[in-house]
C-alpha cells in the first residue's frame, strides 16, 4: 500500500458527470447491473461460484450486452421517470 499513488484531492477522482441527471449514464449503468446478474446466476446454475472464481467475467461479453440493451433499458427509463 505505500507505493500507491493518491490522487491530491477527492475531486481528482470524480468524473466530470452529472449522475442525477444523465440518463445515458443511468441507463448503461442499469444494462450492466442487470447483464452481472444475469451472468452471475448462469454461472450458478453451471456450477461456478461467482465469488471465486472470476472465469465467468467476460467484459466484452459486457460490453455487447449493453449495447443490445441499450435502447430498451432507455426506454423503459425514460417511461418510468415520467410515471413519477
Amino acid at each position: 500500500m505505500e507505493n500507491v499513488k493518491r490522487a491530491k484531492k477527492d475531486s481528482d477522482l470524480e468524473p466530470e458527470i452529472d449522475y442525477k441527471n444523465d440518463i445515458n449514464f443511468l441507463t448503461r449503468f442499469a444494462c450492466l447491473f442487470e447483464g452481472v446478474n444475469l451472468a452471475c446466476d448462469k454461472a450458478e446454475q453451471l456450477g461456478i461460484n461467482p465469488d471465486k472464481n472470476l472465469n465467468w467475467v467476460k467484459p466484452l461479453a459486457f460490453q455487447k450486452y449493453i449495447q443490445e440493451r441499450e435502447k430498451d433499458m432507455k426506454y423503459h427509463i425514460q417511461n418510468w421517470v415520467v410515471k413519477k
